[in-house]
């Protein structure tokens, strides 16, 4: 995964921030915060490497000067396609030496552990 990652010059964790943008949209980075469960130094971070890289825009919140809204910008929408086919391609590898009624029978078991 991380290798897949890397082509794209994505880190580990910018691809669950940018996926959680294209999820909810606009977010402040209070929020994401919130969502993504790290410090607010680390959203801080996160926040300035993808905008240097285009990924995302940052602005002020009008309803609160203090906070900032980040949104992903049509760049950082394609690279989500990109992360998703990562993501995709790791579960193939993951699963492949599992047969469908294996995977089912596995599905069915990680579903009892959610609830």
């Amino acid at each position: 995964m991380t290798t897949c990652l890397r082509k794209m010059d994505i880190y580990v964790g910018q691809d669950i921030f940018l996926l959680t943008l294209q999820a909810h949209g606009s977010l402040t980075q209070k929020e994401l915060k919130d969502k993504l469960m790290v410090e607010f130094a680390t959203i801080n971070k996160i926040v300035n490497r993808s905008e240097k890289r285009g990924l995302v825009t940052k602005t002020k919140d009008p309803g609160d000067l203090r906070s900032s809204i980040v949104k992903l910008t049509k760049s950082g929408e394609e690279v989500t396609v990109k992360i998703k086919e990562c993501w995709k391609k790791l579960e193939d590898d993951f699963f492949a030496a599992l047969n469908d009624k294996e995977k089912a029978q596995l599905q069915k078991l990680l579903s009892k552990l959610d609830k």
